[in-house]
This record gives structure tokens, sequence and C-alpha cells, in this order.
């Protein structure tokens, strides 16, 4: 093969290559906006997150008795986890969970309790 037989190819090849990145790069998975609930019934101030595989949404600070439906972002509706950092008290998180089964985290945080978390079905 001549060198210029040699430049074609070479530049017949970069071009697939390129082509298949640009095409390989646009299939990802786009995000799903999920509604979700988290709830604060522990007498701890807490900031409760639920974290997805591509969102981490928290709550803030927030006392006794709050609860409220946030946005989430997710490319699938598993694996999702929920975690609550309390002010002065535990870090806790739930089991792993789907969305498509739980629609809710509350966190109750009872000081003896070994389940601070209630994943709540619709």
């Amino acid at each position: 093969m001549n060198v210029g037989g040699k430049l074609i190819t070479g530049a017949v090849t970069s071009a697939l290559i390129g082509t298949t990145l640009l095409v390989g790069a646009g299939v990802s998975q786009a995000d799903t906006v999920y509604e979700f609930r988290m709830s604060q019934f522990s007498y701890w101030v807490a900031n409760i997150c639920v974290k997805t595989d591509s969102d981490e949404v928290c709550t803030g600070k927030w006392g006794k008795g709050k609860s409220e439906v946030f946005k989430v972002k997710a490319r699938n509706a598993a694996p999702w986890i929920c975690t609550a950092y309390a002010v002065s008290g535990p870090t806790v998180e739930s089991s792993v969970f789907s969305r498509d089964v739980y629609k809710e985290c509350a966190f109750h945080g009872a000081p003896l309790a070994s389940n601070y978390f209630d994943l709540v079905k619709p």
C-alpha cells in the first residue's frame, strides 16, 4: 500500500471511531423525575436525604413533625437509600429499596430502636 492509501485508510478509521464514540455517548439513559416524600418524626433535628444513582436530595435541618414531597432524579427506580444526619444524634441509613415499591422515608430516630426509618408503601 502506498503512502496515500495509508493516509486515506487512517482517515477513514479515525472518522469511524469518532462516529462510534459520538453515537455511543448519545445512547445513555435519561433521568426520570420521581416524587418522593421524606418525613421527620424524630425528636432530633435532622437533615434527611435520599440518594439515587444520579441524584441526592436533602430536606435541610428539620425539627419533629415535618413532611414534604421532593422531586428526585434517577435513571433507575432502584437502588435508592435514605440517610438521616441528626444534629447531636446518630447518622443512620435505611435499607436499600426500590422507588417502585416505597414512596416515602419516615425518620423516627427512637433512641433505643434498631429501626430508625420506616419505608412507606403508597
